[in-house]
């Protein structure tokens, strides 16, 4: 760019040259300012409807009926309720299933014959819910 332009050339002009500006950066930041313009036109007036109708929406008092009269001919009465008694049911018995307990036993090796019953590891086949 030649020196005697820069001084009247645009920021977008300096920073973007030799660039391709077709590939849209320039062209968003060049219509920037009316974008944003526009947002907030928009936004605002969005909000005044909303303000306006919540102002109107309380401003309703004629169609809210302040005087009831009740007519003298209504009598009310006390109703007895017929008294139930409410008969639970006992939960019924569940039966724990049958769980096979072993001691924590420690593994020493050892020969057949020294092995005591009550340290005999029953197999799987042997344990009852299997």
């Amino acid at each position: 760019m030649e020196i005697s332009k820069i001084l009247t050339a645009d920021i977008l002009d300096i920073v973007f040259e030799g660039k391709n500006k077709a590939y849209g950066a320039y062209e968003l930041r060049k219509t920037y300012a009316h974008r944003l313009r526009l947002s907030i036109a928009v936004m605002s007036s969005v909000v005044l409807l909303l303000v306006a109708g919540f102002l109107f929406a309380n401003n309703n008092d004629n169609l809210i009926v302040k005087n009831v009269t009740i007519p003298d001919d209504v009598h009310l009465t006390d109703v007895e309720q017929p008294k139930e008694e409410i008969v639970v049911p006992p939960p019924p018995e569940v039966k724990q299933p049958e769980v096979m307990e072993r001691r924590n036993v420690n593994i020493v090796v050892v020969p057949d014959p020294e092995v005591q019953p009550q340290d005999v590891i029953p197999l799987n086949e042997d344990q009852p819910g299997k």
